[in-house]
């Protein structure tokens, strides 16, 4: 319950530019960040960078309310958020304008799976954009991109054993 209340809370603090229904949606999916493992727990982290929309204070809280560790590396500019045994973890970069949701145990069509049941189920349109590094990339709302490749400092377009779904803030 305090957990729904505080995501209830956070997503009203935000002023996002969604619309009211996509907003509970996203809410409503990110309660999912409780789970260890899967899809569903890829899908909720998505759902929580979402409503973050940018702000890394904002989005590290939804993610520490559901019971996940908040780890700070001001020297790196970076924010790594994990929870015990599970399969995702998050990094927030630049103050939360980058969200990065990896995993180690789901592949690349994993990642893309859980990123449209996140659209899917949130109202959310995947406009598919051209980038640089040809990666599958899709324009989500006014201000919130994403990019699928693999985990690491040097991910890759290709298919993998590991995935990222990296979200990117316009401010």
């Amino acid at each position: 319950m305090q957990l729904c209340f505080n995501l209830i809370l956070s997503a009203v603090l935000l002023a996002t530019p969604l619309a009211a229904q996509d907003t509970t949606m996203l809410i409503s999916l990110a309660a999912g960040l409780t789970d260890q493992s899967g899809t569903k727990l890829m899908s909720a982290a998505a759902a929580a960078c979402i409503l973050g929309n940018g702000d890394g204070d904002t989005a590290a809280k939804i993610f520490t309310d559901a019971g996940w560790t908040r780890s700070d590396d001001a020297e790196m500019g970076e924010t790594a958020l994990y929870k015990d045994g599970a399969d995702v973890g998050v990094t927030l970069y630049e103050g939360g304008v980058i969200c990065d949701v990896a995993s180690e145990k789901i592949a690349t069509d994993g990642a893309i799976s859980a990123l449209q049941i996140m659209a899917g189920s949130t109202g959310l349109s995947l406009r598919s954009i051209d980038t640089p590094d040809g990666c599958q990339s899709y324009q989500l709302t006014d201000t919130a991109s994403v990019v699928i490749s693999s985990t690491g400092q040097d991910p890759s377009c290709e298919a993998s054993p590991a995935s990222a779904l990296r979200f990117t803030f316009s401010q």
